[in-house]
């Protein structure tokens, strides 16, 4: 058989088979370059999202240990008082205790406690602190000074809470008309704020020493004294009643009188007798 004759590959002119390969060649180089490139990239990525995580997680462990008990000194443009004494042992006394604070906020306490809610009267000074102690905010306010639709708007704030809130009167406060209390701490009101009270009330409420459940047991609604008489006054009498007891105290001292005149009569005579005879 005759062989076949290869046929040689036509190329354009000026065609340099080197530079094809060497243009082969730069793309190869430059697919590697963009892989090395995106892997710098990928692990830089990588390092950044690390040292965040890192920072976050020190942000974290040192709020946790160093912050998370800090307390505010200020809620709503009002300032806090803040106390920190040492509770002298033993916590639980019983009797009266001397508190530094108006009302008490901190110290020793009676064993008792008292449920949470709304109080008509107010509550023992040693068995209020004792509540303090278990995590629960007290709302006090002085009653000759807040308006009664205050009070009643500040026992319907109470009562929205499941747990840890209470109201109370307390009319021995003298430097304000509202006090909103937790175990160590007191914001001072001269009128009801909501806002500022529910504020301070997320910042407090079960930050205690003692996490112990206050169930909302009491639902007693403040009741203004009556606009009257003055307490211990006796009203006095019409004049139809003044005139049935003038006639009554008549007759009884012309009857009365008259036999005790003539008791006393007789009596001065008899002695007046005995003594001249003598």
């Amino acid at each position: 058989m005759a062989k076949k004759k290869s046929r040689k590959k036509t190329r354009p002119p000026g065609y340099d088979p080197n530079e094809a390969r060497r243009q082969r060649l730069e793309a190869r180089r430059k697919a590697r370059e963009e892989d090395v490139r995106k892997k710098v990239q990928a692990q830089r990525r990588e390092r950044w999202i690390r040292r965040g995580a890192l920072v976050l997680l020190f942000a974290g462990v040192f709020w946790f240990v160093f912050m998370r008990n800090t307390r505010p000194d200020a809620i709503a443009g009002n300032d806090l008082d803040l106390f920190s004494e040492t509770v002298s042992e033993p916590t639980h006394v019983q009797g009266t205790v001397n508190y530094p604070m108006t009302p008490p906020v901190i110290g020793q306490h009676s064993a008792s406690v008292i449920p949470c809610g709304t109080y008509a009267q107010t509550p023992p000074n040693e068995q209020f602190v004792h509540v303090l102690e278990h995590g629960t905010v007290g709302i006090l306010y002085k009653p000759d000074e807040v308006p009664a639709e205050d009070i009643a708007s500040i026992e319907e704030f109470v009562r929205e809470y499941d747990s840890h809130v209470l109201s109370a009167p307390y009319p021995m406060m003298d430097e304000s008309a509202i006090a909103v209390t937790s175990w160590g701490e007191m914001m001072r009101l001269d009128s009801w704020e909501p806002d500022a009270t529910s504020e301070y009330i997320d910042a407090f409420i079960n930050k205690a020493p003692e996490k112990v459940n206050c169930p909302m047991g009491a639902n007693d609604s403040y009741q203004p004294p009556d606009a009257g008489e003055p307490e211990g006054e006796e009203t006095p009498p019409d004049d139809g009643a003044e005139g049935d007891a003038d006639a009554d105290n008549n007759g009884g001292g012309n009857n009365g009188g008259g036999n005790n005149d003539g008791g006393n009569n007789g009596g001065g005579n008899n002695g007046a007798g005995d003594d001249g005879g003598g």
